[in-house]
Formats: C-alpha cells, sequence, structure tokens
C-alpha cells in the first residue's frame, strides 16, 4: 500500500522553519570561495536557499528519482553525485562545510555516515533530523498518521551522544511551529 502523501503542514509550516533555523545556524559560517557538501539533499528543496545564501555547492543522493528531481531545482553549475552517506567518494577534508540531513537515512546508517561527514569536512558540520520528542512528530503520531512523515525521527540525545564522541564545540538548535510574535 503506497504512503499517503506529505501534509500541508509539513510542506508549508515545518519545511521551510527547518530552512530558516539551517540557514541562520549557518549564518557564521564564510561563504564566498568556500564549498559546503549536502549529504542526502532528497529531492534538492534546501539548495537553492543554501545557494541564494552564498555557499558553493555540491550534493549527493542515493535515490535516482530524488537526484532526478534535485537537479531540476538545483541552482545551475551545483554537481549532484550518486553517493552513499555511509562511503563518500571524496578525499579527506574534500570541502570546508558538510551538511548532512540524517532524517534522509535509515537510523542505523547515522553513525557510519556521520563519520564519513565529518572525514570530508575541512572546517565543519552541521546535522539535520526529525527529532522524535518535537512538537509536529508528537502531534502526528497522536492525530492517526494520515499523512507520509518526510523522513526518519530520531531522539535528541541519541544524536548528542553521536556527536558528543567526536572533538570540536557543539551547539543545538530546534524549531517548533509558533506564532509569529512568540
Amino acid at each position: 500500500m503506497p504512503l499517503p502523501p506529505p501534509s500541508p503542514f509539513h510542506q508549508h509550516i515545518a519545511l521551510p522553519e527547518r530552512t530558516a533555523l539551517l540557514l541562520s545556524m549557518l549564518a557564521p559560517w564564510p561563504r564566498r570561495g568556500r564549498e559546503l557538501l549536502v549529504i542526502g539533499c532528497g529531492a534538492g528543496h534546501v539548495l537553492p536557499p543554501l545557494w541564494q545564501s552564498g555557499f558553493d555547492l555540491s550534493a549527493c543522493e542515493t535515490s535516482p528519482a530524488l537526484r532526478e528531481q534535485a537537479r531540476r531545482r538545483a541552482p545551475q553549475g551545483v554537481e549532484i553525485e550518486a553517493a552513499s552517506p555511509d562511503w563518500l567518494p571524496f578525499a579527506d577534508n574534500s570541502f570546508d562545510w558538510v551538511l548532512l540531513r540524517a532524517d534522509e537515512l535509515p537510523p542505523a546508517a547515522l553513525p557510519a555516515a556521520l563519520g564519513e561527514a565529518c572525514r570530508v569536512a575541512a572546517c565543519g558540520l552541521a546535522l539535520t533530523f526529525w527529532n522524535s520528542a518535537s512538537l509536529p512528530w508528537l502531534t502526528w503520531r497522536l492525530h492517526g498518521r494520515r499523512h507520509a512523515w518526510p523522513g526518519h525521527c530520531l531522539p535528541f540525545w541519541t544524536v548528542w551522544r553521536l556527536l558528543a564522541a567526536r572533538p570540536g564545540r557543539l551547539h543545538a538548535a530546534s524549531c517548533l511551529w509558533r506564532p509569529a510574535c512568540r
């Protein structure tokens, strides 16, 4: 049986909120002349905002159908490679920055993908995922799951433990849908 379509909540509220949070978290990163690799770019929704914010982009995706959608959305000059997140065909420190979209991965693949992301990142790594304690996830679980959830959910502390075992400073942020005045 096919999955139901993603909800309007995810398409019009949660995903734009996540994109805004991502751009604010990456705001301190130098951009011009720096390359950002997006691992698990999915259908490429995040590529245009990252490009417009000044990053030189490369991306990888395992699914041929999603890669094709990402190529249609990607700005001209953005290369989208066929690569598995747990085995990247790039040399160590190939990219200044790396964005790993963990919601696009099966949870069991996260430790290997995180290791590969750290290996190819020279300056920094950002990791996005759907938090299993978030208001959108809990609402979806309570209201009958009429729509497909757009990715894998992970407990925040599981992800934090994986990151805490690596050297460097850690920053965390979360976005929840809320009225604009708050």
